[in-house]
């Protein structure tokens, strides 16, 4: 690409320690907003959700995104395809019909389409048919799984909803329930496939904002559902370069994590132990926060 450094980020693999407590890091729609857990009761941060917050901590970089939240949208647009529409390059390639120059657009245009991939589909030509064109990301991210099961708390709040109508009459207060986490270590892992990101042409200096955002995923992220400081990253590992002689499964099974011998419940990232089993030919980066 013509305005970026052309160092394509090498093979990479990392975990990241996500401590959440009294929060709510993952809800899900359908369960009333409950955090979501796995079927025996482990906390769950879906993948979509982790991509998510990277996305935000991009966007407040002063990187471009294509995905933008609807809360967060800063460009004008308050579609997606209203975004692409309003993209010259990408509008005029769509216009021709030539996907390679779509692809090649996307790519020039949007960190995240670098990163984790995309799709651009259902628009229409003059001819009437549609056009699809579809990116495999090269960074991958595994749904985030908490090292032990947690314990969900349920509170009945009150949304409060008083206003004068026009008939002068108060309007009642509505109930609701809110969820909580008590306390989870939940674990992040994702890999950086080298041939991806020579093909997306997402740098070295893209993965350094990649990794910032995820050093710092739950900053600027506070809401009703997660207060301030009420999760926090508190351990990154990175694997850099050549892993042949270690597959990614061996790398993160070299990270042991478990409650310490004189906690019955964890309820915070010091009650646990972590330690990290050193492998021939690699050595982890390791950062602490």
């Amino acid at each position: 690409m013509s305005n970026i450094d052309v160092s394509y980020c090498p093979r990479v693999a990392f975990v990241i320690l996500l401590q959440v407590n009294n929060a709510n890091p993952n809800g899900d729609p359908l369960q009333g907003n409950m955090p979501r857990t796995t079927m025996d009761g482990y906390g769950k941060m879906t993948a979509v959700c982790v991509k998510r917050k990277i996305r935000d901590r991009l966007q407040e970089m002063g990187q471009p995104i294509y995905i933008v939240s609807d809360s967060r949208a800063d460009d004008g647009y308050k579609s997606i395809n209203s975004r692409i529409a309003g993209n010259p390059a990408i509008a005029d390639a769509i216009k021709k019909r030539d996907k390679d120059a779509v692809r090649e657009a996307l790519l020039e245009s949007y960190i995240d389409a670098r990163a984790f991939g995309g799709v651009i589909a259902g628009f229409k030509t003059k001819k009437g048919d549609g056009l699809s064109v579809g990116i495999r990301g090269a960074v991958s991210i595994y749904d985030a799984i908490s090292v032990c099961p947690v314990m969900i708390t349920e509170d009945q709040i009150t949304k409060s909803v008083n206003q004068e109508g026009d008939t002068g009459e108060m309007s009642s207060d509505r109930f609701g329930t809110r969820y909580t986490v008590d306390h989870g270590l939940y674990v992040i892992k994702g890999t950086v496939n080298p041939y991806f990101a020579e093909k997306n042409r997402l740098t070295e200096s893209d993965w350094k904002n990649v990794r910032k955002a995820l050093l710092n995923l739950c900053e600027n992220d506070e809401s009703s559902a997660r207060p301030a400081g009420s999760m926090a990253v508190r351990k990154a590992i990175f694997w850099h370069g050549d892993m042949t002689n270690n597959g990614i499964s061996r790398l993160f099974d070299s990270v042991k994590i478990s409650v310490k011998e004189d906690i019955s419940i964890p309820a915070s990232y010091s009650d646990y132990d972590v330690t990290i089993d050193s492998l021939d030919g690699i050595t982890p980066e390791v950062i602490d926060i």
